[in-house]
């Protein structure tokens, strides 16, 4: 998942796209955008959401992370 301020480093992702394309086993890397669907369930359970203030990535970070695994030879959507 591509969380903005926690998964977002493109230095440690391109090093991950590196990686995975040694594999020889990854067919697809699918780049799941963070979102804030999820919210609601924790205030129903009473808990502290640490996300809350987290956005989105925008559009150009999602295909910035898509185009680091195409560059290492992987297929991203």
């Amino acid at each position: 998942m591509l969380v903005p301020g926690l998964t977002d480093d493109l230095d440690g992702i391109a090093k991950l796209a590196a990686f995975a394309a040694t594999l020889g086993t990854v067919a697809r890397v699918d780049v799941l955008p963070f979102h804030q669907m999820g919210q609601y369930k924790w205030k129903q359970l009473g808990l502290e959401y640490a996300l809350e203030s987290t956005k989105p990535p925008d559009q150009a970070l999602v295909d910035t992370v898509c185009g680091l695994f195409r560059g290492a030879g992987l297929k991203a959507v």
